[in-house]
């Protein structure tokens, strides 16, 4: 009795664990935080609020929220990209700074590029955004980060909580504008 009940057991095991394999999955980012850069001088960017998030279906994480410009800017001449990848959480105990990338050559096109991999962010800003940014209001709907574009970059997503900087330089060397982000990547059942 005691064996057949142990190769109940294992077949129900084996049983779960084939089809949790089975099952396909797909990375999805939520973004539980973004944000003007807090300390920043000169910091063109205010965020009106704290942004929205939701979830539609089955793990679609967006998120909506507005920003303002305070000033126009002619030219922007680098943006920078700065990663950093935290354990877990975030604490200076379990982060680590992981790259930056510098945009300098074309900056404010490459960044519109709509084949980049943050392109699905800034797709849902209003129509009127552009690079270099003019001072007004910009609104964010339904946001997202596509997950696909964002592993073409081959970069270590899952298991981690990614913070982020995006700088806005102008050609004095000084910032237009910096928002911040907090980003964890996990996946889904499809």
């Amino acid at each position: 009795m005691a064996a057949m009940q142990l190769f109940v057991t294992v077949a129900l095991i084996q049983a779960a664990a084939s089809r949790t394999l089975l099952v396909p999955s797909r990375l999805v980012a939520e973004v539980p935080v973004l944000q003007a850069c807090s300390g920043v001088r000169g910091n063109a960017c205010v965020f009106e609020a704290p942004i929205a998030r939701s979830i539609h279906g089955r793990g679609n994480y967006t998120f909506s929220g507005a920003f303002n410009i305070t000033r126009s800017a002619q030219h922007i001449a680098e943006i920078l990209l700065d990663f950093t990848r935290c354990r877990d959480v975030v604490s200076s105990n379990t982060c680590e700074h992981f790259h930056t990338w510098r945009l300098h050559r074309n900056a404010c096109r490459t960044w519109m590029d709509p084949e980049a991999p943050w392109a699905s962010l800034v797709k849902a800003f209003s129509s009127s955004y552009q690079c270099p940014t003019k001072e007004g209001t910009y609104r964010m709907k339904d946001a997202t980060l596509d997950t696909k574009g964002l592993s073409l970059l081959n970069l270590p997503l899952e298991g981690a909580v990614w913070q982020t900087t995006i700088t806005f330089v102008e050609p004095t060397g000084s910032t237009h504008y910096c928002i911040e982000g907090t980003t964890v990547f996990h996946r889904v059942r499809a």
